[in-house]
């Protein structure tokens, strides 16, 4: 057979070369001998310019033979290159592998599958699919375990495409995950960390939610294979366990090949072309004679046809797109689909049936493990032969002994989920269906937090511990805890010569990070809770201080407690300072990333703790054994359901209630329908009667209304030639009036026309008389001041020689002068004063001659105006009559004139004028004719009495026919009102009549649904059951109990050798009435000398048979409860 080309030492090459030559360059190859060369040429050098690299030829047979340790030779480290370009589509091959798993206690088996997956990748230029859970463990990884991976994968020189499985993931969403780190690591490596269509083929990362797969598939394009990691149902776990939930094969397209990892076992789902990858070692012992692969696969993702060559001789490639297909054409190929491998240690497991376990043994490799179930904890000769020679081989084998235990209804009830635990129980009391899908809805509303259905793992590491004035520690002291591996303390009290170790601090010491980390120390026999905080201080300090240093989830934190005086807690966590202002609310914070309640049991267990599980009460040890199980789901929906159930049955209470009080009104309808179509028809009668009493009022009024025509039209011309008498009477006297008004105007505007004259003669003269008496005194004192002046001027001539006031000298002829012509104005202003008074005189004579003139007149104008007034008032008296006549005169023919108005229309019996006339009666009502006024003559007073007569019986005429046309045309109305009148009981008997048939119809549905709702209250009282404690619980506790005899018994085995047993059941037979409660009952076993199993009781154990069997139940406690923290 033709040797393969494989290039199995590319990187070399590739670092010699330069990356970026070999993607795109030209290369050649020959073959010469056992070696192939290959010349790369540099079209940027030169033609002549060419780098040689060394490849090696392997034969056919290495292709096919398992990839193991020796299959192909380690490649040296070399750290990758940059990548240029996709290098992802380079690759002609793909070699899938899954599930790696790497753990510390997988470590050097995975270093191996990643070296082998490598070289296989090399070997055939191909490129590498991992498909989910490289780690085994999520969340935290360890720092060792990361270092080796990342310094694997960094040496790694081929195209490669991880995706998250389940185990690499954090988060439900999917999207935080481990692989980010190792895609960091190195360029070729892509992480694809979401579904998504790349290189013609649809990536799916696992998902918890199902229905983001199927709308990926059903969303994808053209591709020709899907790569995922899902569990399929139909798929196999293992050789005997079938997956009945995840995503049906039929999402999947038929005509596209599936590849998924999940499920160890590599098999293809049955009718479909989904192919599990699987892991590519045994993981665990379910894997047992399962064989492991790599699967190879072609750039269209089908199964690949690898080349061999035709011809030995020497052959020049170039890798250009034309000459490649010309190099095909040469090529042969062969169907080769995956590559075996035989790689890690191979799990077997020998069962108590097993006749011949010798051949088996014959198979078995060093490093191998071994699982003997033995048939009886006593080993015989051969038994212990066999062992011999196994572990002489290097063989692991784990003898495990047959335990005394119940039968569980229900296995690994505890480890199922809350759903398919329910449905299994449902199954097993054959629960109806209706049952099931109710109480599974309930189940699904309680709407739970998560760490009540899966607690949180939480990795806690502690690195160190620091004391300082804790019990007997004064001074500060330090103790490093971080891989301490097992230890022992010791000490030796210097206090106290006879103390020896007592009291020298062990417990203090190891006990003092549960202090740092709770508040309390390990618990004491007078004190659950340990020490108080007074008495953990050395009796020579004033506080005592704890700190302690270590790692949550890989991040670092820090807590420091300090008691004294003054009481403090400091937290701080990933460098961040979490401490709070209250120590209570920083412990919250503490409590929240790691629960300290379950530390007295997981971390440290105390000398006075011993025996608390065995001791512990019914309530004690079930609430012990729901730190580890999921028991508060069923509390919480026991407690939903009974309240369901009370709800229920007052709604049944209720809706019975209902159905009679609604029984009750139906039959009150029907007896006020009954009423109500009595009334109705009595109606109908009374309003036929109504309407034959309309119709003869009716005709009896329209025949008084005919009577009345003749006498009316009498009165009616009566007064239209009576009113035109009055009027002329009133024209009369409005012109008597208007003439005595214009006689008594004219004299009195000539008496007013002189009194206005002598009284402007009169204010002329006074003001002539002021005039003068002005001038007179101001003449009067004219003629002082030249008196005084010429008094002055005397005086001063006399005394003095200077005027002065010019200061001039006075000349004698000057002072004569001057003195005789101031004596000169004198006279003249003397001369003019006499004659002004004479002219005041004759003034005043004037005015006392008009004065009297004027009172003369005066009292004459008075005695002619009394003669006037009392003229005046005559005539006022007189015009007053007039007036008063006048007034009641038009009065009277206003009155007449609005009555033969209104009355016209009725005298020409115009049905429309009728009908106006009637409209306007409002008014009429409020006319009304005076009494006939006093102290008028004799002969109008009877005309006026004879005119109002007439005019009142014409009034009296119009009132009595609008009212009986008002009344015609309301009997009318009333007719037609009472003819076109609906039955008012018509409505109320056609409400009742519907009332009544819908109150029947509910009556008769409510009937009907009451059955139905005492069947849902019967099915609500079955899923309250089955949450209880005599339902799931009880199913629950049946596991949880195999589970702890199970782990008991694996420790009893340890300290007893076999003789020990503990049988634990769920329930428990009372002495007195034989009947059986719901307590957990603790028997001991006990394996005598000669073989024989005996049951005794826990009090007939001697003290070192309790002491390990408490001890038992406690190592089992600690590492059930380290499944939660770690």
């Amino acid at each position: 057979m033709a040797p393969l080309l494989r290039l199995t030492d590319v990187r070399a090459f590739v670092w010699h070369v330069g990356a970026r030559y070999y993607a795109s360059r030209g290369v050649a190859a020959g073959c010469r001998g056992g070696r192939v060369r290959i010349w790369v040429h540099s079209p940027l050098q030169g033609s002549r310019n060419w780098t040689r690299g060394g490849v090696r030829l392997c034969s056919a047979t290495t292709a096919t033979s398992p990839v193991g340790a020796a299959a192909v030779p380690a490649l040296p480290r070399a750290l990758a290159k940059p990548v240029v370009g996709d290098v992802w589509a380079e690759p002609e091959s793909w070699v899938v592998f899954s599930d790696l798993h790497l753990s510390r206690r997988t470590c050097d088996v995975c270093l191996e599958v990643l070296q082998a997956v490598h070289a296989a990748a090399v070997a055939r230029k191909a490129g590498i699919v991992f498909l989910g859970d490289f780690w085994h463990s999520r969340g935290a990884l360890p720092v060792e375990l990361l270092n080796m991976a990342i310094m694997e994968l960094r040496s790694w020189q081929c195209p490669a495409i991880f995706i998250p499985g389940n185990h690499d993931q954090v988060n439900l969403e999917g999207q935080v995950h481990a692989l980010q780190v190792l895609e960091a690591a190195n360029p070729y490596i892509k992480v694809l960390s979401s579904p998504v269509e790349y290189m013609g083929a649809l990536w799916l990362p696992f998902r918890r939610d199902h229905s983001l797969i199927e709308k990926a598939v059903q969303q994808h394009g053209q591709i020709h294979a899907i790569f995922a990691h899902l569990d399929i149902v139909g798929a196999f776990l293992n050789e005997a366990s079938q997956a009945k939930e995840g995503i049906e094969p039929s999402v999947f397209p038929q005509d596209v090949p599936v590849y998924t990892g999940h499920y160890h076992k590599p098999h293809v789902v049955k009718g479909t072309r989904i192919e599990y990858v699987g892991s590519p070692y045994q993981v665990s012992a379910g894997e047992c004679e399962q064989t492991k692969r790599f699967l190879v696969l072609d750039k269209q993702w089908q199964n690949i046809l690898e080349a061999h060559l035709e011809q030995p001789s020497s052959i020049r490639i170039a890798l250009h797109s034309r000459c490649f297909k010309d190099y095909l054409s040469c090529l042969r190929f062969q169907k080769i689909g995956e590559i075996p491998l035989d790689i890690g240690p191979r799990h077997f497991i020998i069962t108590q049936d097993e006749k011949a376990p010798s051949e088996i043994f014959k198979n078995i490799q060093e490093g191998d493990r071994v699982r003997w179930h033995l048939p009886s904890s006593t080993l015989d000769d051969s038994v212990k032969l066999e062992l011999e020679k196994l572990q002489a081989r290097g063989v692991s084998v784990d003898t495990v002994f047959p335990i005394v235990a119940f039968k569980q209804r229900i296995k690994e009830a505890e480890n199922l989920d809350i759903f398919g635990l329910f449905e299994l129980y449902a199954q097993s009391v054959e629960m109806n269906d209706n049952v099931v899908k109710m109480a599974t809805d309930m189940l699904r509303s309680l709407n739970l937090p998560a760490k009540l259905i899966q607690r949180p793992q939480v990795r806690c590491e502690l690195k160190c511990v620091e004391l300082e004035g804790f019990g007997a520690f004064l001074s500060p002291a330090t103790y490093p805890l971080a891989e301490r591996s097992v230890r022992i303390v010791s000490g030796k009290n210097l206090d106290s010569m006879g103390a020896d170790s007592n009291g020298a601090g062990k417990t203090t010491l190891v006990m003092a990070p549960l202090w740092a980390l709770t508040g309390s120390t390990d618990p004491r026999p007078d004190s659950a809770r340990g020490l108080p905080s007074a008495e953990v201080v050395h009796h020579a300090a004033k506080r005592a201080r704890v700190r302690v240093d270590g790692t949550i989830n890989g991040k670092p934190f820090t807590v420091e407690r300090t008691t004294g005086r003054k009481a403090s807690l400091t937290f701080i966590y990933d460098e961040e300072d979490l401490t709070c202002q209250e120590i209570r609310m920083t412990q919250f914070r503490i409590d929240e990333l790691i629960d300290t309640s379950v530390l007295y049991r997981t971390v440290f267990q105390g000398q006075h703790g011993g025996g608390g599980l065995l001791e512990a009460s019914d309530r004690e040890f079930k609430e012990e054994l729901s730190k580890f199980m999921a028991m508060e789901v069923w509390m919480a929906a026991k407690e939903h359901s009974a309240k369901v159930l009370r709800n229920k049955k007052t709604e049944v209470e209720q809706v019975e209630g209902a159905l009679e009080q609604l029984g009750k009104q139906y039959e009150q309808l029907q007896k006020k329908v009954g009423v109500c179509m009595q009334r109705s028809q009595d109606w109908e009668v009374a309003r036929c009667n109504k309407v034959t009493a309309i119709e003869t009022e009716l005709r009896t009024t329209k025949e008084a209304l005919q009577a009345s025509d003749a006498s009316f039209a009498n009165t009616y011309s009566e007064v239209s030639s009576t009113m035109a008498v009055w009027e002329t009477l009133r024209k009369e006297l409005e012109q008597a009036l208007k003439d005595g008004m214009e006689s008594w105007s004219l004299p009195i505007r000539n008496t007013e026309s002189q009194q206005a004259t002598a009284n402007i003669s009169f204010e002329r003269l006074l003001q002539k008389q002021a005039e003068f008496s002005q001038q007179v005194r101001m003449v009067e004192a004219s003629i002082i001041k030249k008196e005084q002046a010429l008094i002055a001027f005397q005086e001063n001539v006399t005394r003095s020689v200077v005027c002065d006031k010019c200061l001039q000298p006075i000349d004698a002829v000057h002072s004569s002068q001057s003195l005789s012509q101031l004596k000169t104005d004198l006279a003249t202003t003397s001369d003019e004063r006499e004659h002004i008074l004479k002219e005041l005189k004759h003034t005043e004579s004037e005015v006392k001659k008009i004065r009297k003139a004027m009172d003369l007149e005066k009292k004459a104008r008075e005695m002619e105006a009394a003669k006037e007034k009392q003229m005046q008032m005559a005539f006022k008296q007189t015009s007053t009559k007039i007036l008063s006549q006048l007034n009641r005169i038009r009065q009277h023919v206003s009155a007449a004139q609005m009555a033969l108005n209104i009355a016209g229309p009725l005298v020409r019996a115009s049905s429309e004028d009728i009908c106006a006339a009637s409209s306007s009666t409002e008014w009429l009502d409020g006319l009304a004719v005076d009494e006939v006024a006093e102290g008028k003559s004799e002969e109008f007073t009877k005309r006026e009495r004879n005119f109002l007569g007439v005019i009142q019986k014409l009034q009296a005429d119009v009132h009595s026919r609008l009212s009986i046309e008002k009344s015609i045309k309301e009997l009318e109305i009333k007719y037609h009102s009472a003819k076109e009148e609906r039955n008012r009981y018509e409505a109320e008997y056609d409400v009742l009549s519907t009332l009544c048939l819908k109150a029947g119809t509910e009556y008769q549905e409510m009937k009907e649904q009451i059955s139905s709702r005492r069947e849902e209250a019967g099915w609500l009282k079955e899923i309250d059951t089955a949450f209880g404690l005599t339902g799931v619980q009880s199913y629950i506790l049946e596991g949880a109990l195999a589970d702890v005899q199970e782990r008991t018994a694996r420790y009893l085995e340890m300290l007893s050798g076999g003789s020990l047993g503990l049988l634990l059941r769920p329930t428990k037979v009372t002495k007195s009435s034989k009947s059986t409660v719901e307590a957990i009952d603790k028997v001991a076993v006990v394996r005598l000398s000669n073989g024989i199993l005996e049951n005794r009781s826990l009090r007939q154990l001697s003290g070192g048979e309790r002491r390990r069997m408490a001890s038992s139940q406690d190592f089992m406690s600690s590492l059930s409860l380290r499944f939660v923290l770690d």
